[in-house]
């Protein structure tokens, strides 16, 4: 590209340099053409005149004034023939030089310049002309210099994409460009750019820039080191980390099937993988495992050269994934999973007691089982040392075993799981397990009604001739009584703990109207132990507060459904020994028939209460105990009986009397 000069503003004239060449050109013919018939004066006439031509188109090409379209694409230099130019005085407008280049030099000093060269010393102003004096103080001539366009980008369709976090970002000039640097700048951080005719590439890793953000961008234009103008300034996004959206095999997750490919879905597509790698992890080691990747939009599937051993720990890693636009991972993804043995016992639908002799088992494994096995050679149930006839059948990941009879009252039976066990997809290994349980122990029945018809409920525990009966909540206020049966109950079903010779019944809530209310007496205001036939029986007693209750003891005996229900319990059954548990005295006493006292003396070795004689009741209760139940057994049935007052009303004592309750029922 060459410099444009404009003509000069006079009409009809020829240029300088045009007059410059024809002078020359005049004289070099006179000379040729007259040297053969002039003289040694005609010549040196004829050469006088040429020179005097020579110097008339010199002084016009010389102070002729000029105009130069300044071009930022290339050095800004005009022909301006030049005598001795270091004898011309150098001039400068504010913001160019106009300086002659040397073209002929004799011992290095210059004799003639036949090119002016025209260099900004400050940054050019768009579209401003400027005038430069140049020659001596009285031959001076301008030399007017118009700036015109600043180079721009050629287009803005680079702005409107994402910047790259590491990479560059190229833009195009609409014309080359060699008088102005550039840098790019993000918030307070900037790179300088480099440039290559009308191409500026500015590295936008030296930015430090996060991925997926906003950032004010500016790209400046610098002259020298200082800015020079703003080409653009703009919010511009970079480009979008790519992320791991989803995957073929969850993370933790046990992989069932034969594995041997799991994908990735990317939230955009991807150009490149770098540092893939798939191990096999065992504690603190890991062993690298032969694996492919591969790339398709927005998927990248793994595969593996041979399928995958079972029972074992992998991770996959991969250090980077690359988008077109430059985006990439934010930090290295890596996925952790196991492959499964055989199917694994996640649960049973059985505790370690309490199963229906009538149910059913049902197995829940961790993936679906093959219906193509023998499961029945695989599942089986054991009681009494060999195997319990029943029918087996799968569904999905459920193995159901039904008994063809009914299993016996609180028998410890096992459940088993043989190894070998194949799931759907045919993998074994790893599934042996067994659980062991117990058929429910207690039997739950009614002995009657409360006054307001709630059910006085009892638990029975064992069948053999020798029966105790155990009842608390008499008093409904005495909670604790309840609370320490109720343990009882619990405890008998959860251990199995039952002797052969005993039938256990309790009844831990006598007076369920009376515990409803927190009230001592049932709903008609009497205390029901005072309503049983015993010899020193009356109606009006003495309540623990010393009030006087006219009707304390009933209108009669047995009056109340509640002692009434009690009775025909004890009389269906006829127990060896009775205990019924009170508040709050801390005492055993005995009724004082057959071995009653030294089990109350037994009983007290192995609690936290006293024994006392029946004689002690006065002093202990400061009121008159007419009509009790233990009396009643006494007198009219010669029944052992133990009263317990416990310490408290509303507490769980049982740790205080465990040891005693099994003692009495482990007694003869």
């Amino acid at each position: 590209m060459h410099t444009k000069l404009h003509k000069p503003s006079v009409l009809l004239l020829p240029s300088p340099q045009a007059m410059y060449h024809d002078v020359r050109h005049f004289a070099v013919r006179v000379l040729k053409h007259a040297k053969p018939y002039v003289t040694r004066k005609n010549a040196l006439l004829a050469g006088a005149g040429s020179i005097t031509l020579l110097a008339a188109g010199y002084a016009a090409v010389f102070f002729w004034p000029r105009t130069v379209a300044f071009s930022y694409a290339q050095d800004n230099c005009l022909t301006n023939p030049v005598v001795l130019p270091n004898l011309i005085s150098k001039k400068q407008s504010p913001t160019y030089n106009a300086t002659p280049a040397t073209s002929f030099s004799v011992h290095g000093y210059p004799l003639y310049s036949h090119t002016t060269c025209i260099t900004p010393t400050e940054a050019p102003k768009e579209h401003v002309s400027e005038v430069i004096p140049f020659g001596p103080a009285l031959f001076k001539k301008n030399i007017r210099v118009s700036s015109g366009a600043f180079p721009s980008l050629a287009s803005s369709a680079p702005l409107e994409k994402p910047v790259p976090t590491q990479g560059a970002l190229t833009l195009e000039l609409d014309k080359p460009d060699h008088v102005f640097a550039y840098r790019l700048l993000a918030g307070d951080k900037s790179v300088p750019c480099t440039k290559e005719s009308v191409t500026v590439v500015c590295d936008s890793t030296q930015l430090n820039l996060a991925q997926s953000t906003t950032y004010n961008f500016k790209l400046e234009r610098l002259f020298g080191s200082a800015p020079a103008g703003t080409i653009f300034a703009r919010p511009m996004a970079t480009v979008e980390t790519v992320q791991v959206v989803a995957a073929s095999i969850g993370a933790g997750q046990t992989v069932y099937s034969v594995a041997s490919e799991f994908n990735l879905t990317l939230n955009r597509p991807a150009v490149s993988v770098e540092g893939a790698h798939m191990y096999v992890v065992s504690g603190d080691k890991r062993q690298e495992v032969a694996a492919t990747t591969s790339l398709s939009d927005k998927t990248l599937s793994v595969r593996t050269t041979q399928p995958l051993a079972r029972n074992a720990t992998f991770a996959f890693t991969v250090d980077r994934i690359t988008a077109a636009d430059g985006g990439f991972l934010q930090a290295p993804f890596s996925l952790s999973f196991k492959t499964s043995g055989g199917p694994k016992v996640l649960g049973i639908n059985i505790g370690n007691a309490k199963f229906s002799p009538s149910g059913s088992v049902v197995i829940t494994f961790d993936s679906p089982v093959s219906k193509s096995q023998a499961i029945q050679n695989f599942v089986r149930l054991e009681a009494g040392g060999g195997a319990v006839a029943a029918a087996v059948s799968v569904q999905g990941n459920k193995i159901t075993i039904k008994p063809n009879a009914g299993l016996p009252r609180c028998a410890v039976f096992t459940v088993k799981v043989l190894d070998g066990l194949q799931n759907d997809y045919g993998i074994a290994g790893g599934s042996a397990w067994q659980a062991r349980s117990r058929t429910i122990c207690q039997s739950v029945f009614s002995i009657g009604g409360s006054v307001l018809g709630r059910a006085i409920t009892a638990y029975s525990f064992g069948n053999g001739p020798s029966k105790i009966i155990l009842v608390g909540g008499t008093h409904g206020d005495e909670k604790s009584s309840v609370y320490v049966l109720q343990r009882l109950v619990d405890y008998l079903e959860s251990s199995g703990n039952i002797p052969a010779h005993r039938t256990i019944i309790i009844v831990p809530t006598l007076n369920p109207d009376g515990f409803a209310a927190n009230r001592r007496t049932n709903a008609h205001n009497v205390d029901l132990n005072r309503n049983f036939p015993a010899n020193n029986w009356k109606s009006g007693v003495t309540m623990p507060d010393r009030s006087f209750n006219p009707n304390g003891g009933g209108s009669a005996p047995l009056s109340e459904p509640e002692s009434a229900a009690l009775v025909r319990l004890v009389q269906s059954h006829d127990p060896s020994l009775v205990l019924t548990y009170h508040a709050v005295a801390g005492v055993v006493i005995p009724n004082g028939s057959g071995s009653s006292n030294s089990l109350a003396h037994t009983y007290d070795q192995k609690s936290n209460v006293r024994f006392a004689n029946t004689s002690e009741s006065d002093s202990i209760f400061h009121y008159d105990t007419t009509g009790a139940l233990e009396d009643w057994l006494r007198d009219k049935r010669g029944t052992p009986a133990l009263l317990i007052e416990l310490w408290t009303k509303t507490g769980n004592e049982y740790s205080n009397h465990q040891a005693s309750m099994l003692t009495m029922i482990q007694s003869p």
